[in-house]
């Protein structure tokens, strides 16, 4: 059934755009300067679009609730009530770390040494940015969060060793799937045999 857009029309429109990027992030280039360029392009994508949702979610929470955000996020509340590395623990914070980084792990499978500097990477900038608000907020009247189980009370931004694991542990559990089912998978999806 011939729905008036070619077969070739998503590689090609995809590849004329990474052709007009400048030649340092371009994966088609030898400049390109991004590790992992080639296999590993699109995760940089990912991120930005990850990290703006991150962003928006948290404006939308604390413009619409206030100082009751925390309490409204349903992403804060814990699953698992209990202290784990010092740290309260388990919120579906926590859980979606592990979901990200499964699904990357499954569809990149080549690119676990990016996949786990970037999860380090993102957890010591947000321990840097709880530093910076831990100390903001202490010059403010202390809001005290009561009635709800969450794992975020006072600082919502703080790198976590848990977090950093729950990465690791989504990004090999992802690519060992993947390596599993991959001979399962259509020819054309598989991964390539070096």
């Amino acid at each position: 059934m011939d729905n008036g857009i070619s077969t070739n029309f998503w590689s090609n429109g995809l590849d004329n755009f990474k052709n007009k990027m400048p030649k340092i992030v371009n994966p088609k280039s030898k400049s390109c300067i991004l590790p992992q360029c080639g296999n590993c392009y699109w995760i940089y994508w990912i991120f930005v679009i990850v990290i703006a949702l991150i962003f928006i979610h948290w404006f939308f929470l604390s413009k619409t609730f206030g100082k009751e955000y925390k309490c409204k996020d349903l992403l804060n509340h814990k699953l698992i009530d209990r202290r784990t590395l010092d740290h309260d623990c388990c919120s579906g914070w926590l859980a979606s770390h592990f979901v990200l980084f499964f699904i990357l792990g499954f569809f990149f499978p080549n690119c676990i040494a990016l996949l786990i500097i970037a999860g380090v990477l993102w957890e010591i900038i947000e321990y840097i940015i709880g530093i910076i608000l831990k100390k903001r907020s202490n010059n403010e009247p202390q809001y005290t969060i009561t009635g709800c189980n969450v794992q975020y009370k006072d600082v919502y931004i703080t790198g976590n060793l848990l977090d950093i694991i729950a990465d690791i542990s989504g990004i090999f559990i992802g690519v060992a799937l993947r390596l599993l089912i991959d001979p399962l998978l259509p020819e054309s999806w598989q991964l390539k045999k070096t």
